[in-house]
């Protein structure tokens, strides 16, 4: 190692005498008078620059390096990361040199004193990738051997030439392509880092594809193991790699893309793990291709695969078909059982009771046919619980009109058919769930009330009972006969047939008004009659009245004049 060492750093002695050769250019008179704008005392601070960080890496063979240890790998590292900062600034000045204009005279020369010095360049740069890639080797080989904190410095250590590597491959392609613009001959550096870059990626390819194939295996054993703290260590190292491997090929296939390299077979690699988010990665080919591969994997598949994939459909179906039908037998059953109960329910209980039943046999029987295709219904029970406390917290006012419709139906102040004051509304229930209630009004108009503002308010249940009692009253004037008027609308409620004689009717003069005097009349009637007879006394009343000579008083008023001057 210490033999090669030494070789690289005569590479870089090598490299000073077009870099003297340019300085002392930059140092002449130079009064060319197209070429007065160019900055040639910043060109020349920049070689000299360049020339003296030559220098300072080549200081790095002026002692005996250590045979082995951390020394000797602080000093390697160290002079690496120079080097590379070196040919940042040395492509920064052909960057500068290409910048001249082309009939130059300054170009011309400084183009000649960089071309003399591509053969050392290309030289070092070979063999300086070289010896990183066998100290990267001899790393990995440690690793094997390594265990607990050893390892994992050592395979830090080997992460850090791995990326020390491809900064090398990085740079070396900015070189080619500064060349190119100089016009100077590439040589054998360009088809070495064609071979490099490639190589490099393969190389890539193979962790990705043999930890992506590690990954699938953990994942099956951790599938069968309830907890496995070794499992999840490895998993999360593999995947670490794998993202790792990925992130350096993205930058493996920029480069190549830059060289015009073909890269189609590393860019599949990069969609099919889901890494081709720059636009640069997508070609026709790379599509059809990804298509291609696609279509021949569900043909394989469906070959090898489709009498269980038939199997599983018909039993799916098969069970849903037969989950639907138990479920109407079970809702007729339990139907029934409720008619023939002793125990009275509301028809609102009664509905739910039977819609719950059925749905719940259904939903069971669609979970038996979604675990016989293979998908475990465990994680999706599990996941309701989640799921069930979000919903909740985001439906709360839809869960207060559930609630409100449960202590309806438990408590049961109205049911269908009843004819109801609630929320301010009245009118028939004509259907409830958990929800809302329907209610159609007298003018026939259909309102769908939250069950949260029915509970929340006064429920007046006119058709809650069977009997109910008829409220009116009628008034006669002061000049009229009051045994008369109370004997009329006796015989008037006697003669009604939808009158009950339990309890009684009620007939008594009840208040002097202003302008009349008020009988009350209360006959009971059952609820169903309630309007009919309300209208049918109403309209007896009037005729009885005016055959009996009895009127009926409107609100008069007498007006008095003070002080009015009486008219002839």
């Amino acid at each position: 190692m210490i033999g090669r060492f030494r070789q690289l750093v005569s590479q870089w002695h090598r490299l000073c005498v077009p870099l003297a050769l340019a300085v002392a250019i930059f140092s002449a008179p130079y009064s060319v008078a197209d070429e007065t704008e160019v900055d040639i005392d910043e060109l020349a601070a920049m070689a000299e620059k360049v020339r003296s960080e030559a220098d300072a890496i080549a200081a790095y063979g002026n002692g005996d390096l250590p045979a082995s240890g951390e020394r000797r790998e602080a000093i390697l590292f160290q002079r690496d990361q120079r080097a590379l900062e070196w040919l940042g600034l040395f492509e920064e000045l052909a960057r500068r040199i290409a910048s001249l204009p082309e009939e130059s005279l300054l170009r011309i020369e400084l183009r000649e004193s960089l071309q003399s010095s591509n053969e050392a360049l290309d030289q070092s740069f070979e063999k300086h990738l070289h010896s990183l890639e066998i100290r990267l080797n001899e790393k990995l080989a440690e690793l094997d051997s390594a265990s607990g904190v050893e390892a994992v410095q050592i395979d830090a250590m080997a992460e850090a030439l791995d990326e020390q590597r491809l900064r090398y491959l990085e740079r070396l392609i900015d070189l080619v392509i500064i060349r190119e613009r100089l016009g100077l001959t590439s040589g054998s550096i360009e088809q070495f880092a064609r071979q490099s870059l490639v190589s490099y990626a393969d190389e890539l390819v193979g962790v990705i594809e043999m930890r992506s194939a590690s990954l699938n295996a953990i994942k099956k054993q951790a599938s069968a193991a309830v907890e496995n703290s070794d499992l999840q260590l490895v998993f999360d190292n593999q995947q670490r790699a794998v993202e790792q491997a990925i992130t350096r090929l993205k930058r493996v296939v920029e480069e190549l893309v830059r060289i015009g390299a073909n890269t189609t077979r590393f860019r599949q690699v990069l969609i099919r793990n889901n890494s081709a988010t720059s636009i640069t990665l997508l070609d026709l080919d790379i599509v059809s291709d990804f298509v291609v591969r696609a279509w021949r994997s569900v043909v394989r598949w469906m070959k090898s695969s489709s009498l269980d994939i038939t199997l599983k459909i018909v039993l799916f179906f098969a069970i849903i078909i037969f989950a639907r039908w138990l479920a109407r037998f079970v809702k007729v059953a339990v139907d029934r059982g409720l008619n023939r109960s002793t125990r009275q329910f509301s028809n609102l209980l009664h509905d739910v009771l039977v819609s719950f039943a059925g749905g719940a046999v259904l939903t069971i029987g669609v979970l038996v046919a979604v675990n016989q295709i293979g998908i475990s219904v465990a994680p999706m029970l599990a996941g309701l619980g989640v799921a069930g406390f979000v919903i909740g917290f985001a439906l709360q006012d839809t869960l207060s009109n559930f609630a409100a419709g449960a202590m309806i139906l438990a408590y049961r102040p109205f049911d269908m058919g009843d004819y109801v004051e609630i929320a301010g509304v009245m009118g028939t229930v004509k259907y409830m769930n958990l929800v809302n209630t329907t209610i159609s009004t007298i003018d026939n108009k259909t309102l769908i009330i939250p069950n949260g503002k029915i509970w929340g308010d006064v429920i007046q249940n006119f058709t809650g009972v069977e009997t109910r009692r008829v409220d009116m009253i009628f008034g006669i004037s002061y000049s009229d006969d009051i045994e008369l008027a109370e004997r009329v609308l006796t015989e008037i409620i006697e003669a009604m047939p939808t009158v009950l004689d339990d309890p009684p009717p009620v007939i008594r003069l009840a208040k002097l008004n202003d302008s009349s005097v008020d009988f009350i009349v209360r006959p009971w009637v059952r609820t169903e009659d309630y309007w009919e007879t309300h209208w049918a006394v109403t309209k007896s009343v009037k005729q009885r009245f005016d055959a009996e000579g009895i009127s009926i008083p409107f609100p008069q008023r007498d007006v008095h004049l003070h002080g009015a001057v009486p008219t002839s």
